[in-house]
């Protein structure tokens, strides 16, 4: 006759946290693991859920042990019952293992602003260093009237060194990489872009660029410095002084005419019937009256390297590598120098004119490293520096100038691309800028997107970039 096993007897110690198994199989003890043969009682383990236990090591109930974990560091285990965790810091006693204790098991913030150190009770019950928090931590604490937090110390890239966002914001919204880029011009909804031996064409309708075709010139010169006038896109490279295609078909242009010549243009402005081309020997003026056969009438040759160039009326301002040369072309056989505007001493401006705007008797000229000069003009023999000028970030060289509406110009240089602020002429104040761009080379403006070609290892170099940039203004 075999045994009846005995009842599973349990005993809670300790308001009921730990229970004790025991079993009939041998002698009463828990030796269940030991039995053998269909008379031994099967066994099921316990849990730590099951007895309440939150820490430390118990019997499993059947000749096993249990680990059921650790408590936290601010926690004791088995100070008020076993195997249960009781909390000693956070209230508000300091206790024998503790160093503070302020009621909580919080680790505090410093001060706003205080970015090196501070001591609070830490969630241990500890001293230790508190959570820091201040401009430049990348987290926007609004509560501390932050409106953004770019964490860096770059004043002008849209998110200020108070953590104030700009008055104007760049958005990069398009970015490509594109070989040796030459210009930009905007004939509407159309861009075209000249890479040396190619035109890309691009619909920028909906403000971001996509690519419609290609046109490549048999002659094989290259297409350099373009331009729109009367609905062509007029061109001037190296080989040619300019030529005229029919752009009717954006996708497609078609070769019209060129006025020949050994010398062709890196940057060309256009006033009233003609075109005035900065050549890598001086200045070109070519008759456009009659685009199916475009005529160079005259040409000046002077030392200094051309960068930029622009025209009013028969005025033209050549920005060079000493300053901008103002000629009278009202004899375009024979232009005549008016005088040199060479900027003042400045630590932080070269004068490498690579950007020019003129609006009524105000010049404005981006020259290098940290300035963007305004000069009077309205005695063009003596043009004369506004001494109130405005420093923009360093950068070399100074790149192209646009004007954006009555209040705004729109500069850049090897930082990147800057909004400044201009009352009556008076340059006032940097609105924002975007950066790195690279060098930009050369920019165009549709609406609220500037769109620009920029490049990393020069303006000869293969890694170049075309971008566009939308700009917001408060």
């Amino acid at each position: 006759m075999s045994a009846s096993p005995l009842p599973r007897l349990s005993h809670a110690l300790l308001s009921g946290m730990i229970l004790f198994m025991f079993s009939a199989c041998s002698g009463g003890e828990d030796k269940a693991k030991d039995c053998e043969g269909p008379d031994c009682p099967s066994c099921t383990p316990l849990t730590c859920g099951e007895v309440g236990a939150q820490c430390g090591a118990i019997s499993d109930g059947c000749g096993g042990s249990l680990e059921c974990g650790q408590c936290q560091p601010w926690e004791v285990c088995g100070a008020d019952a076993p195997n249960v965790c009781n909390v000693n810091c956070g209230n508000g006693e300091i206790d024998a293992d503790e160093e503070c204790d302020d009621g909580n098991v919080v680790t505090e913030f410093c001060e706003y602003g205080e970015d090196y150190y501070c001591e609070v009770c830490d969630r241990f019950c500890a001293k230790g260093a508190g959570k820091l928090q201040w401009c430049g931590d990348t987290k926007v604490q609004a509560d501390q009237g932050e409106e953004c937090d770019d964490n860096n110390d770059v004043a002008w890239d849209g998110c200020d060194l108070e953590c104030q966002k700009s008055p104007c914001q760049f958005q990069q919204v398009y970015s490509v990489t594109r070989n040796k880029l030459r210009d930009l011009a905007l004939s509407g909804n159309t861009m075209f872009l000249s890479e040396d031996q190619q035109l890309t064409i691009y619909d920028v309708s909906s403000g971001t660029p996509t690519q419609i075709g290609t046109f490549a010139d048999d002659s094989g010169y290259e297409f350099g410095t373009i331009a729109i006038y009367q609905g062509r896109l007029l061109t001037a490279g190296r080989g040619t002084h300019v030529s005229v295609y029919d752009i009717s078909t954006p996708s497609a242009p078609t070769l019209i005419s060129s006025a020949g010549g050994p010398v062709g243009g890196y940057a060309m402005a256009i006033s009233g019937t003609r075109a005035y081309l900065a050549t890598h020997l001086g200045m070109a003026v070519v008759d456009l009256s009659n685009l199916n056969a475009p005529t160079v009438l005259g040409s000046v040759d002077f030392s200094p390297d051309v960068y930029s160039i622009a025209a009013s009326g028969t005025n033209v301002f050549v920005g060079t590598t000493s300053g901008v040369r103002i000629y009278d072309a009202s004899n375009p056989a024979t232009p005549v120098l008016l005088s040199v505007w060479d900027p003042l001493p400045d630590d932080g401006f070269t004068t490498n004119i690579r950007g020019i705007v003129i609006e009524g008797n105000r010049m404005y000229a981006n020259g290098g490293m940290a300035n963007l000069r305004s000069v009077d003009i309205s005695d063009l023999a003596n043009p004369v520096e506004i001494i109130d000028n405005l420093s923009i970030p360093g950068g070399t060289p100074g790149g192209p100038t646009l004007a954006l509406g009555a209040d705004k110009i729109v500069a850049s240089n090897s930082a990147g691309v800057f909004v400044v602020s201009r009352n009556n002429g008076v340059l006032t104040e940097l609105l924002g800028g975007f950066g790195p761009a690279s060098s930009v080379r050369h920019m165009v403006m549709k609406d609220d997107l500037v769109y620009v070609t920029a490049d990393n290892d020069g303006f000869f170099g293969s890694n170049h970039f075309l971008k566009a940039l939308r700009i917001t203004c408060e």
